[in-house]
């Protein structure tokens, strides 16, 4: 969140363990992407799905989209 707050990215949280329609729309996409999701944090960047917090692959995604 403080990453994103920073760079002044406006993005929606979505918690999956007390949202099953939010878990379920996880499990979709990264099952189409070919990514586990297993953990948290999952970036939705544009429909690229990036698991975990990797600044640096956080931040190219942000550049494509």
């Amino acid at each position: 969140r403080a990453f994103l707050k920073a760079k002044g990215i406006s993005y929606v949280e979505k918690d999956i363990e007390k949202d099953p329609g939010a878990a379920a729309e996880l499990q979709r996409k990264a099952a189409k992407a070919g990514v586990k999701a297993t953990g948290v944090p999952v970036f939705d960047v544009g429909g690229a799905i990036l698991p975990g917090f990797d600044k640096a692959k956080l931040e190219a995604l942000l550049r494509q989209g």
